[in-house]
């Protein structure tokens, strides 16, 4: 008897109808057909009726069938250990990504180059006067010739008064250059005089300013000469007190006239009261005028000061003689508005 036809009886034994004598026929049945004894199928049929043999072979089953399970298990095991045969797991290749290598460029060599040379006027080159008997930029006017710095100082004196009257000449450098010269044409566009863009004697005194003898720079003080035959026994400088001269009545040869003044005049202002500003200055050496600030103003409060600070950069004073004096010292300088 096979062991699938034992365990086939074995589960059909285990149910409610197991004791009933039909249970064992086909056991008996296989025995008559493999052709065994009479005997042998008797003692079949006996045993399988047994309860005590029924028990042991449930026992026995059960045993059987943990085993199978273990073996199973078992198997399993081992074969997943023993380095069976496994489906090839699909894995992307990891992409190898190598940097390339840094590709070194030398530096240009540096080449020292100079600084350029600073432009400098040459004296022929600063040729600002001209005049209806010639045309051609000129160093003279009105038959005297100018040097090159008061030329410069001149030109200073121009730039000043355009920027004053609202004509911008880009800077203050005693230099004619074209944005001097543009600002001049304007200027001499509005008030009706030839536009050269250069200097000439009507240009000059529309702008309020002169070339009188001695026009720019003080000449330096005479030195006192001891006369022939003079005591050589005279008290030294120290001992001798000095002597403070009062200092003249300044003598203006250039200053801003009624018109200036009333362009000047703050916007706003009440033009029937006469006004007037005090402003303190310090004399240069060719006579303008700087560092200039306001002490008071008259009615207050009405930017008086400021216009009359503004009207001081066209006065210019007489400094040579007596005048030098005035050179390097701070004076006083009163700047009327007539009333209208």
């Amino acid at each position: 008897m096979k062991w699938r036809d034992h365990l086939i009886l074995l589960l059909g034994a285990a149910s409610p109808f197991a004791a009933q004598d039909a249970s064992a026929a086909p056991q008996v049945r296989d025995l008559e057909a493999e052709g065994a004894s009479p005997a042998k199928v008797a003692r079949s049929a006996t045993f399988w009726r047994d309860p005590a043999q029924l028990k042991r072979l449930i026992q026995l089953a059960q045993h059987r069938s943990h085993s199978s399970h273990r073996s199973h298990s078992s198997h399993s095991s081992h074969y997943s250990g023993s380095g069976g045969y496994r489906a090839p797991r699909a894995t992307s290749p990891v992409p190898r990504y190598t940097p390339p290598a840094p590709i070194y460029t030398p530096p240009a060599p540096r080449t020292y180059a100079p600084p350029a040379a600073p432009r400098t006027s040459t004296p022929s080159s600063i040729r600002p006067f001209t005049s209806s008997t010639a045309a051609a930029p000129s160093n003279e006017i009105s038959g005297r010739a100018f040097s090159q710095g008061e030329i410069r100082a001149i030109v200073r004196r121009v730039q000043t008064a355009l920027m004053v009257r609202g004509y911008n000449p880009d800077g203050i450098d005693g230099v004619l250059g074209q944005n001097t010269q543009t600002a001049l044409r304007r200027f001499q566009t509005a008030q009706h005089l030839p536009v050269t863009g250069y200097l000439d004697v009507a240009t000059l005194d529309a702008l309020g300013i002169t070339t009188a003898t001695p026009s720019l720079g003080a000449a330096p003080p005479a030195a006192a000469t001891a006369p022939i035959g003079a005591d050589l026994a005279a008290p030294s400088p120290a001992e001798v007190e000095p002597v403070v001269a009062p200092l003249p009545e300044p003598v203006w040869l250039d200053q801003p006239s009624a018109v200036d003044l009333e362009r000047l005049r703050p916007r706003g202002a009440d033009r029937r009261i006469e006004s007037s500003a005090i402003v303190r200055c310090r004399v240069l050496d060719d006579g303008t005028l700087t560092d200039c600030f306001a002490l008071s103003e008259t009615p207050p409060g009405r930017r008086y000061g400021q216009a009359a600070v503004r009207a001081a950069a066209l006065y210019r004073m007489q400094v040579d003689g007596v005048y030098v004096a005035f050179v390097g010292r701070e004076i006083e300088v009163p700047v009327r508005w007539a009333s209208r």
